[in-house]
């Protein structure tokens, strides 16, 4: 048999917490993004003692139109779903120390729940941002690195 090749997929899916206020910026190109930092609790079971949880913490990157929507609708303690793709990166401290951490470059996000970004906002929330980009096609989204 001939040299069978395994696929390489790399799609993520979590649902967790925002841990804080999102800061949206902008490219030198003119695209918004926005850094997600989102907690993600798993509960570990055990039989002869108490189960105990595990918190993951990741950070989100996202892009266009869907991070203007995250910085408008979103906030600490909002609870999300997103889809992505995931990367590593690796920098050295000042210290000299080698570092690594595993970020998300997300392609979806959806609130789980909804209330608003503000305790006196009272409206219904907007369509989920995949129905808003797959509505305008020819969007200058080239530059998303990913």
């Amino acid at each position: 048999m001939g040299d069978l090749k395994m696929p390489e997929v790399n799609k993520a899916e979590v649902a967790g917490r925002i841990v804080r206020d999102l800061e949206l910026r902008y490219t030198a190109g003119g695209m918004a993004v926005a850094d997600i930092d989102l907690a993600v609790n798993t509960t570990i079971f055990h039989k002869d003692k108490d189960n105990e949880e595990e918190v993951l913490y990741l950070k989100l990157t996202v892009w266009g139109k869907t991070a203007e929507f995250c910085a408008e609708y979103l906030g600490k303690g909002s609870p999300v779903f997103a889809e992505g793709k995931l990367r590593s990166e690796q920098w050295e401290t000042k210290d000299g120390q080698k570092r690594s951490s595993i970020k998300m470059n997300v392609f979806k996000i959806q609130p789980l729940e909804w209330k608003g970004k503000r305790k006196d906002e009272d409206h219904e929330p907007p369509e989920s941002t995949q129905d808003r980009a797959s509505k305008k096609e020819g969007d200058d989204d080239d530059d998303i690195p990913f």
